[in-house]
């Protein structure tokens, strides 16, 4: 597979970054560190933005939803992943566990406050692309064997078959799952580069550092940005094949 970005995506959001993280070889024998580790973030994100007051006051977030408006989306009815994690813990105190690296997704995107995602390498067709959507795209939501419609001119994260995720880092779909037997993921961790570069490139790092020490998979680490693609570097710093 390629990752991609689109000249259409980098030209209306030139300081989009991407932070990519490939794993290999996953193993699954770190659920208790993994609890602990999230358990503790969730804590502390709770205590953080209780005495903040406001989330949309974090420049994480309020840069997400300065972009979602100026698409058109509305970022009260449309959250990014991570407005929509540290609101459910601000009100419930709390996240649903699902699985051993969906919960240290959720642990890297609460310490950074940034957007991660995970997607199973080896369920995925052709490249990887993000992308404003043309007519004949499709996403099937999360539980649901159907696939819907998507509407053209929505930057998505999708391979060559069907939209990922909806809404550039809103809502992953069914065919984003991470299933129990997944050995093989690409995590790409979202963010600008005038707003949290430091931050994208330190959450790469540990959530790279995590795979290797907890689940003793190998790791391969990307950084594009719109140099990257404006460069030959592009085509060759986000090949990966196993």
């Amino acid at each position: 597979m390629r990752f991609l970005i689109s000249k259409e995506v980098f030209e209306k959001f030139p300081n989009y970054i991407v932070g990519v993280v490939v794993a290999t070889d996953i193993k699954r024998n770190c659920h208790k560190e993994i609890s602990k580790l999230l358990n503790c973030i969730i804590k502390e994100t709770k205590e953080k933005f209780l005495i903040e007051n406001h989330i949309t006051q974090c420049p994480n977030i309020a840069v997400w939803r300065n972009a979602f408006s100026s698409l058109g989306w509305d970022p009260k009815e449309t959250k990014t992943s991570i407005d929509a994690m540290v609101s459910r813990i601000v009100k419930y105190g709390n996240l649903p566990t699902i699985n051993d690296i969906v919960d240290l997704v959720n642990y890297i995107s609460l310490k950074y406050i940034l957007p991660v995602g995970a997607h199973d390498i080896d369920k995925m067709t052709g490249d990887m692309a993000v992308r404003f959507t043309k007519e004949g795209d499709k996403f099937t939501p999360m539980g649901q064997i159907m696939a819907e419609r998507v509407p053209s001119g929505e930057v998505v994260y999708t391979d060559d078959a069907e939209v990922r995720t909806r809404k550039w880092v809103w809502r992953q779909g069914e065919k984003a799952k991470i299933f129990p037997d997944t050995k093989t993921v690409f995590f790409p961790i979202d963010g600008f580069i005038d707003v949290n570069y430091e931050s994208v490139v330190r959450a790469r790092k540990e959530l790279a550092d995590l795979i290797g020490s907890l689940f003793y998979g190998k790791t391969q680490v990307f950084l594009v940005t719109f140099d990257s693609f404006k460069t030959d570097e592009f085509n060759k710093i986000i090949n990966y094949k196993e």
